[in-house]
C-alpha cells in the first residue's frame, strides 16, 4: 500500500486503477482512501474489534473534506 499525506489535490489527481487501489495516509495510520476501477473515492479507517481487523467505511471524497475524515 501506497502511503502519502493526504490532500484534496493529491486525491483528487490519483489515477483510476485496473483493480481496486488503496492508500495510507502519513499523518493518521489507520486511516486508508480507496480507489475503484470506476474512479469512486472512498475513505476507510481500520479498526480491530474483539481481535477481528475491519474497515469503517467513513464516505466517499466527493462528499466529505480531508479535515473532516481526520477529525472523525
Amino acid at each position: 500500500m501506497k502511503k502519502f499525506k493526504f490532500t484534496v489535490s493529491r486525491i483528487k489527481n490519483l489515477d483510476t486503477p485496473n483493480t481496486v487501489a488503496e492508500y495510507g495516509d502519513t499523518e493518521i495510520s489507520t486511516l486508508q482512501v480507496f480507489v475503484t476501477t470506476k474512479g469512486q473515492k472512498c475513505f476507510k479507517l481500520r479498526k480491530k474489534f474483539q481481535r477481528t481487523k475491519t474497515r469503517v467505511n467513513l464516505g466517499d471524497f466527493e462528499h466529505m473534506t480531508v479535515d473532516q475524515v481526520r477529525n472523525y
